[in-house]
């Protein structure tokens, strides 16, 4: 009886808990960012005035953003990007590159990053969808 129990809680668990990197995939997001879109204002969390986030530029015109909703520490997070056209579905990534971030991620913290992300010849790299797509995740034990 008892091992029917503890197989039910393991066939449960991965449908009310999803693995971390499909969760930082939901809810992490990037779009075309190159300097010429109005400053991003972050709200203050100590009181103080909202800091004005950097901007992106041409060499790095893509902003990756994280969140960790989670209750782990993150440690790197390993991602790729997808560029479509609006209403379509084909990658326009040429080469497929992986991307890495290493700042460590308490939870409750985000972070944001801007990369490089070659696209096919002939497209408009600002006209484009961009999406997150998570890899893996390593986290601090």
């Amino acid at each position: 009886m008892l091992g029917l129990i503890a197989v039910g809680v393991a066939w449960v668990t991965p449908i009310l808990f999803p693995p971390l990197s499909e969760r930082l995939t939901e809810q992490a997001s990037a779009q075309y960012y190159d300097g010429t879109a109005p400053v991003l204002r972050l709200p203050s969390t100590n009181g103080k005035a909202p800091v004005e986030e950097e901007r992106c530029n041409e060499r790095w015109p893509v902003k990756v953003r994280f969140h960790n909703s989670s209750s782990e520490t993150i440690n790197a997070i390993h991602f790729s990007i997808k560029a479509t056209r609006p209403g379509y579905s084909t990658n326009l990534v040429v080469g497929y590159p992986t991307y890495e971030t290493d700042l460590i991620l308490q939870p409750s913290q985000s972070m944001w990053q801007c990369i490089s992300v070659p696209v096919a010849e002939g497209y408009n790299a600002k006209s484009l969808r961009y999406d997150v797509e998570v890899q893996w995740v390593d986290t601090l034990e």
